[in-house]
């Protein structure tokens, strides 16, 4: 998986959040009503696929939250734990908490200038972590 890839896939835990929230605020528009046996289905079913991607979100956040821990930036052949731990950051704060850029900067202590191009070294060094674990 390239660095797209890797992308794609952290963007559908948000993606997937977004369609829990939708569903979550149509059930309480349904329970807030007093309506028939329509209403009542509607209910049931908006409830079920609820559910359905309650569950989904969770599988992919564990997805995301197993690509982020397994970053690992390599400098000249040496950990390089300081900018390992901001990409994670970066990731983590980007893809897990929806969070903008100057707010991701100011976690990090960077200009949001330099918190993108970690982004993108991030994203890399995910789709190599990825290839190392096919390779195993």
């Amino acid at each position: 998986m390239d660095s797209q890839g890797i992308k794609i896939k952290l963007q559908s835990v948000i993606v997937a959040e977004q369609d829990v929230l939708r569903l979550q605020s149509q059930i309480e528009h349904l329970q807030c009503l007093e309506g028939g046996y329509e209403e009542q289905q509607d209910y049931a079913d908006l409830k079920a696929e609820l559910l359905a991607k309650i569950e989904k979100h969770k599988q992919l956040y564990r997805v995301a939250q197993k690509i982020i821990d397994s970053l690992l930036i390599v400098k000249r052949g040496q950990r390089d734990s300081e900018k390992t731990r901001a990409c994670k950051t970066i990731l983590a704060e980007r893809y897990l908490n929806g969070k903008g850029w100057s707010e991701i900067a100011g976690l990090i202590n960077y200009s949001e200038r330099q918190a993108q191009r970690l982004h993108g070294a991030a994203l890399e060094a995910a789709a190599k972590a990825a290839q190392r674990k096919k390779k195993i």
